[in-house]
């Protein structure tokens, strides 16, 4: 079975994922997680949608993980 892989995998880099929820528990939760994995780099947390918005401009993360109901802007909105 041939496995797929994206130019990060080869090139060695990790890929930056950003979490977006207001329960602060679960968010942690993934940061431990994904902090723990080679293949990647938390590279920011927020709890509302504002707080995602101005993260995702700064950081310009690979993957965000999102919450769809959050305070101020809600994950259609992001």
């Amino acid at each position: 079975m041939e496995m797929k892989t994206d130019n990060k995998s080869l090139t060695g880099d990790k890929s930056k994922i950003l979490f977006a929820d207001d329960n602060r528990v679960f968010c942690r939760a993934l940061e431990e997680f994904f902090a723990a994995q080679p293949d990647f780099e938390v590279c920011g947390t927020a709890a509302n949608g504002s707080e995602a918005l101005d993260l995702i401009k700064k950081t310009e993360p690979d993957i965000v993980v999102l919450d769809m109901a959050m305070p101020y802007v809600d994950g259609f909105g992001v």
